[in-house]
Parts: structure tokens; C-alpha cells; sequence
């Protein structure tokens, strides 16, 4: 009993031994990789810009920090508000984060407000191709359109946008990376995101080779219920 006992603890110790190695490798790694990226140019160009966000903090706040240390002057406004504070404000330029999902039903009219008193408007499109229904009517009302979708450039242009740029979205690496949490946490495979159809054609494509390797899998946002086998993942 004792010997059976003692065997226990080695393998208890050795498992530890072996999880604490990995998991401080992993971590050692990331911080590694992470260390040997350049830090970006911040020569601020001179230019008062009013930023609209569209409240998810996640994207808003790298956007924000990032546009602090590129325009001398940075004014982060509300979209219930908009017109107002451009009245108040006379930026250069009016930034809107996506003018999607929370903004009010009048914003459109707010932007049009904002023109006439002679203040360039831009609007950053980043759900498309998903909600072009919507972005193809909202785009009209802007001086300058950015879309992180490459492939919806010639869409704006066709329906008389004559300013039209590709700007992907980049990472908030303040707050992406690598960072160590719980082991509850710890996964095979993880994927961050709406499962609209492109997405869940990939992962269908997969998921039975990932549960016939008994892989750890961890989905987070919605619609991911439209995967074959998602009552098995």
C-alpha cells in the first residue's frame, strides 16, 4: 500500500513536473516572439480628428490608443451626439467606426448635418462583406469610405463612391497577448468569432479529424450551432 501510494505521488509529480515545463516554455516563447516585433512608427501628423466608436471596447480602444499617437488632436465623441460635438469641436475630419448595429436611426441624418457645415466625414467598414445590404446605402452619405474587405473596393466605387480605400484592421497588442490564465482555459483549437457560412464550411471540413484526435476545442460567439457536429465539439 505504501509503495502503491508512493508510486502515485512520483506520477503526480512527474505530470505536474512536465505540465509546469511546457506550459512556462509556451509562455516563454510568446513573450519572445512578441519582444522581437518593431514597435510602430508614432510621428503624429497635424490633424483634429473626431472618432465616432461603435462600443465594442475591444476594437475601439486600440483604435483610440493608436490615433492618439498619429493626429496632434483626437476627440473620441458619441454617435447620439454626433453633430453636435462637430459643431462644437470643427475637426478636420469625422472618423465613424462602422456606423453599424448601435448607432441611432437618425445618423445618417446627423452625417449629412455634419457636410453642410463643411466638415470631411469617413466611415471605417469592418463587417464586410457580411452587412453590404447596409453599408452599400450608408456609404453614400460619407466623403471618404475604408473597408477592411479588399473585395468590396469595386462595389463602393460602382455606386458612385469616388473615395474608396482598403484599411485592414490590425491588433490591439496591449490587449492581445500572450498572457497565462487558468488551465480550465487551455485549448487544442480556438476560434473567436461569429460562425457565419464561410467559417462553418472550414471547420466542418475539419471537425472530425480534430474529435477522432479527441482535440480540445473552444468557440466563442454565436451562430456556431449551424456546425455539423456541434453537440460533439
Amino acid at each position: 500500500m505504501v509503495a502503491r501510494k508512493n508510486n502515485s505521488r512520483k506520477q503526480v509529480r512527474q505530470s505536474g513536473y512536465e505540465t509546469g515545463f511546457h506550459t512556462g516554455w509556451r509562455d516563454g516563447a510568446c513573450e519572445a516572439v512578441s519582444g522581437l516585433l518593431p514597435p510602430p512608427e508614432q510621428t503624429p501628423v497635424p490633424l483634429r480628428l473626431l472618432y465616432i466608436p461603435q462600443g465594442f471596447e475591444a476594437i475601439d480602444a486600440g483604435l483610440i490608443e493608436a490615433l492618439q499617437a498619429r493626429v496632434t488632436e483626437l476627440h473620441v465623441g458619441s454617435a447620439e451626439q454626433l453633430a453636435e460635438q462637430a459643431a462644437a469641436i470643427s475637426p478636420d475630419i469625422v472618423l465613424v467606426m462602422n456606423g453599424l448595429h448601435t448607432f441611432p436611426a437618425n445618423h445618417l441624418e446627423q452625417i449629412s448635418a455634419v457636410r453642410q457645415q463643411g466638415i470631411r466625414t469617413a466611415v471605417w467598414f469592418v463587417d464586410d462583406p457580411y452587412m453590404t445590404e447596409k453599408t452599400a446605402i450608408a456609404a453614400l452619405h460619407y466623403d471618404v469610405v475604408l473597408t477592411h474587405e479588399l473585395g468590396t473596393l469595386e462595389l463602393y466605387r460602382s455606386i458612385g463612391c469616388t473615395n474608396v480605400h482598403y484599411l485592414p484592421l490590425a491588433v490591439h497588442t496591449g490587449l492581445y497577448r500572450p498572457q497565462r490564465t487558468d488551465s480550465a482555459f487551455a485549448s487544442d483549437v480556438c476560434f473567436i468569432g461569429q460562425g457565419f457560412w464561410n467559417r462553418i464550411g472550414i471547420l466542418d471540413d475539419i471537425s472530425e479529424q480534430l474529435l477522432a484526435k479527441r482535440r480540445k476545442i473552444f468557440l466563442s460567439g454565436g451562430l456556431w450551432e449551424r456546425l455539423s457536429a456541434y453537440k460533439r465539439l
